[in-house]
């Protein structure tokens, strides 16, 4: 993957933003880069949120990390790192946001194959994918293992498929076991999501009402606000299929 040359956002004040990927070192001490894994550097003096959304394959896979990690980094020098789990691969398009206290986009910049410019992506950049009817959020991919006595550990692709105003939640029934209510926001943050676009998340993490004495072999997702439910999953066998479990 190629790094940018840094570029300045003079409306809002930022400066020296680029794409940079991350290297790693091997065990005979190689430096390489690893795959799609990158950070956007950037500096100013009053820090945005940001939100980073790229295309690989055919999702447009956004990805909130963890920022400023680095404790070397001067006051104004700020980073985020973008990691496209569950995918190992470089892409060549991603749309970098800046976002105001109301998580609102203020500025952007789009990176092509090695390029970054100011303003967002051109129309089409990242098509919508097609959903099952009637469905605000859609759910591929995902597994269910156990995580201790009462732990239940979800790993699954979560794509928008209309805008949310309401902050999700998540409950989920194994093997005829209900869990507590999940309040997943802080980890599966879809109302920071556009329409189409993808959050892969592994740290969903259910309180089971009774203990489970192996990994699931069905499990029902469902996914809610306090308003109305946005999407009921049958996480079993290795697929996951909209709509309630079969008995």
């Amino acid at each position: 993957m190629k790094s940018s040359a840094p570029i300045d956002l003079p409306d809002v004040a930022i400066t020296g933003l680029q794409l940079v990927p991350i290297v790693a070192m091997d065990a005979r001490g190689s430096a390489s880069a690893e795959k799609g894994v990158f950070d956007i550097r950037w500096r100013e003096d009053s820090r945005h949120d940001t939100g980073i959304v790229c295309r690989i394959e055919s999702y447009n896979l956004a990805y909130f990390g963890h920022p400023d990690l680095n404790e070397d980094a001067k006051p104004d020098e700020h980073e985020v790192l973008y990691r496209p789990d569950p995918f190992v691969l470089d892409p060549k398009l991603c749309e970098v946001r800046f976002l105001d206290a109301r998580r609102a986009p203020v500025a952007r910049a789009c990176y092509q194959d090695g390029t970054m410019t100011a303003g967002p992506c051109p129309p089409g950049t990242f098509p919508p994918p097609r959903l099952p009817a009637d469905l605000a959020v859609d759910v591929q991919g995902a597994s269910a293992h156990r995580n201790g006595d009462l732990g239940l550990q979800v790993k699954a692709l979560f794509t928008l498929g209309q805008p949310l105003a309401d902050k999700v939640s998540f409950a989920i029934r194994c093997d005829g076991v209900d869990s507590e209510p999940h309040p997943g926001e802080g980890f599966v943050p879809l109302s920071r999501l556009l329409a189409g676009e993808t959050l892969y998340t592994w740290e969903l993490v259910f309180t089971m009402k009774k203990p489970l004495a192996a990994d699931p072999k069905q499990c029902e997702l469902r996914v809610f606000t306090k308003a109305k439910t946005l999407g009921t999953f049958c996480i079993a066998e290795g697929s996951t299929e909209p709509g309630a479990c079969g008995t």
